[in-house]
């Protein structure tokens, strides 16, 4: 089972000053020093607020120094077979054949259980499955281990069936002399100590002399078997020269399992190299150890070319729930020519190759949800799993992510390594190239290398044997494929919906930027009398939270008009908005509030939910007491300020609760209160509503409070 390094890292630096602390979403992080915060940051996990200003903790984050826990997940944790890796990696301190093989013999123990006792198995296995499915389940996974025993070794199925064999003969024997029992695996340090024992009592003295163990194991079935095919497997080889082409088929090299050149065959090779030859190889070593991560990198370019293109064709131009129903392959159908598709389309099959390969080890390591871990990508998956998306995070910003800290962290390893103290380039995301990844085809780069530095040797009676040379092996590596790549900055494009620029910062900072003005009443009826259809609304609504989200950053002439920026400056085609000449970009925002609202209450008005980002805290259904309250309120309250002061509330504060620099907002206070006093930081007010607003409405019937108003007054 895999350890919670975070808790390790935690225990070993428990005698320092550092202390421990877990943002508003639960990712943790420490501070040094005093242990205390000083400074405010930026979770790396999220983003959210961390640390904290003189010593007084930020909101929402919590000391957890004195209560931290072991977070390891206990029982079988590797999911469906089909999901595993094809790479098996070394855990904790066993080797990867030592866990290949271990995994395995736990495998096989499993299944003679499952037939005595499947209800205890079904409470160790997660996620969890039926009894009735935990044999064929386990058998499953007994049948991957073989297969990557095999593919690990470079043996043959033959040979490995003798090292597992040769393997449980030790355990029995070991059992049978000397009794001996073991422990519950309960704790971190049993676990670790009976991997220990296990390895070097059972595992490692078979591997450390496999050629001998096999060899003796050849030599005993041909004792003891009548078999005329084996007996011929295992004859020395006559001399080559006194052969016949017409009986070449009795010679038993060619029956016999050859070794082969590949990188699983390296790795082994590595695996038995000397210690202090080790010490010459660790640039060798530690990127064959990570070469099958290192072989997705290839993919990054094309995948931040996919992100780049949706990013242009949808971002500003989106919400959430349409990036929900909007399919990859209608994206790659609107291309505007069949080359184009075809190009697109092979940008989304390398996103969904490289997902295949890395959504194992990125597993566990964000918030994801767990069915885009079980679910295959294709054409019909959603476009929202495209897009770089942060909250809460997507399949394209995890693996981006992902690909990005394996690049980095082996060109730091690579720096350490050579003891370079230059400094090194950085590049920014949207400038990364083929050339800038270590980009390499496992079998088309690789293999032919390992064969350029291979040493083939043939002796009769021992046959081929294959040495390597590895010094050279390791030079070339790194002028090839590691030598002047830069580091990438974790400094991600990420996605805007079309609601998020709604959010108070953005409206903030174009106030900043151009000072904004409430449109007259008159000015508002021309308006909503050119804009009859629901339709034409939200068109219009889009083009100008466009319009709000450029103005927000670059700014611009508070009297320009707002159809003339539209139409000159961001070319879109205006001619069907009637936008009255006298709204200038200082009506902005007072322009899309009223819009907003009118396309809000026809959303209402058709049953749709128009506050999709609105938490569920607030969608809390009005009691009959309330309702009445409510009604009789009205009355004597100016309904259509009350509805437009309240969307914006909505929009503006609540809709934004999460944000990192809002105040939260719990759902248990009252409207009355809470909305006066947003209302006097603008230094507006709603007639009546102070007096008659019943005091009884929270926060949390907001969502059915606006719904009411909005009945009310159609």
């Amino acid at each position: 089972m895999p350890e919670d390094h975070l808790f390790e890292a935690m225990e070993a630096l428990s005698g320092t000053q550092l202390k421990w602390y877990k943002c508003r979403n639960g990712h943790q992080y420490a501070i040094g020093e005093c242990g205390k915060p000083w400074v405010k940051a930026r979770c790396a996990e999220c983003g959210c607020e961390i640390g904290g200003i003189h010593h007084s903790l930020a909101k929402g984050n919590v000391n957890v120094s004195e209560t931290r826990q072991d977070n390891t997940r206990t029982g079988h944790i590797l999911g469906p077979p089909n999901r595993r890796s094809e790479f098996v990696d070394g855990v904790r301190t066993m080797s990867r054949l030592v866990t290949a093989i271990t995994r395995l013999i736990i495998h096989g123990a499993m299944v003679i259980s499952a037939d005595k006792n499947p209800k205890q198995l079904e409470r160790m296995i997660h996620p969890p499955i039926p009894s009735e499915n935990i044999p064929k389940f386990l058998g499953d996974h007994l049948k991957f281990d073989f297969q990557s025993l095999c593919k690990s070794t470079g043996k043959s199925s033959d040979e490995v069936f003798i090292i597992i064999h040769l393997v449980i003969k030790r355990i029995l024997n070991a059992c049978h002399s000397s009794g001996v029992t073991y422990n519950a695996w309960k704790t971190k340090p049993l676990r670790q100590e009976w991997e220990t024992v296990f390895s070097d009592t059972y595992v490692n003295p078979v591997l450390k002399d496999l050629k001998q163990h096999l060899h003796e194991a050849h030599t005993q079935i041909k004792e003891h078997s009548s078999n005329p095919f084996l007996e011929l497997l295992n004859v020395p080889d006559p001399p080559i020269t006194t052969q016949k082409v017409q009986n070449i088929h009795t010679l038993s090299t060619i029956w016999r399992y050859r070794r082969r050149v590949s990188m699983d065959d390296l790795k082994q090779e590595l695996e038995t190299t000397v210690l202090a030859e080790r010490r010459n190889l660790e640039l060798l070593l530690h990127f064959i150890g990570q070469e099958h991560r290192l072989g997705m990198l290839k993919y990054l370019p094309n995948i931040l070319e996919l992100q780049t293109l949706l990013l242009h064709q949808y971002s500003l131009n989106l919400d959430v729930s349409e990036a929900k129903q909007i399919s990859i392959g209608e994206f790659i159908q609107n291309r505007p020519t069949e080359r184009e598709q075809k190009y697109v389309n092979g940008l989304v099959q390398t996103f969904i190759q490289a997902w295949v390969l890395a959504r194992a080890d990125i597993r566990g390591t964000l918030e994801l949800d767990e069915e885009l871990f079980s679910q295959d990508l294709s054409e019909m998956s959603k476009l929202i799993i495209f897009l770089p998306v942060k909250k809460p995070y997507s399949c394209c910003l995890a693996l981006i992510r992902y690909l990005v800290r394996t690049q980095n962290g082996f060109i730091l390893k690579y720096i350490n390594i050579k003891h370079d103290n230059n400094v090194h380039e950085e590049i920014h995301t949207t400038h990364v190239k083929e050339s800038d990844v270590i980009a390499f085809d496992t079998n088309d780069d690789l293999v032919p290398v390992l064969y350029s530095y291979a040493n083939y040797s043939l002796e009769v009676g021992k046959g081929m044997s294959i040495e390597y040379d590895l010094r050279a092996l390791q030079s070339h590596i790194e002028d090839r494929f590691l030598r002047g790549k830069p580091l990438i900055q974790e400094d991600f494009a990420l996605f805007t919906f079309r609601q998020d620029f709604r959010n108070a910062q953005k409206c903030t900072k174009l106030k900043e930027n151009i000072p904004q003005e409430k449109l007259s009443r008159a000015m508002q009826r021309e308006v909503l009398s050119h804009v009859k259809s629901l339709t034409d609304v939200c068109e219009l609504l889009a083009s100008l939270e466009i319009a709000v989200g450029f103005l927000a950053s670059t700014g611009g002439d508070s009297e320009l008009v707002i159809g003339s920026y539209l139409r000159d400056t961001l070319e879109f085609d205006t001619d069907k908005f009637k936008i009255p000449q006298e709204c200038k970009v200082k009506h902005l925002l007072s322009l899309w509030q009223l819009l907003a609202v009118k396309r809000d209450r026809g959303f209402m008005l058709m049953n749709k939910d128009p506050f999709d980002t609105l938490p569920d805290d607030f969608k809390q259904p009005l009691a009959d007491d309330m309702v009445k309250s409510l009604c009789d309120a009205l009355p004597y309250i100016t309904i259509s300020n009350l509805i437009q002061q309240l969307h914006e509330f909505i929009v503006l504060k609540l809709s934004a609760v999460n944000d990192d620099d809002e105040v939260d907002m719990r759902a248990d206070w009252g409207i009355k209160e809470t909305l006066q006093a947003y209302l006097e930081t603008k230094d507006e007010e709603i007639l009546g509503f102070e007096e008659y607003f019943p005091d009884i409405v929270t926060l949390g019937n907001i969502w059915y409070t606006w719904r009411q108003l909005v009945i009310t007054h159609k």
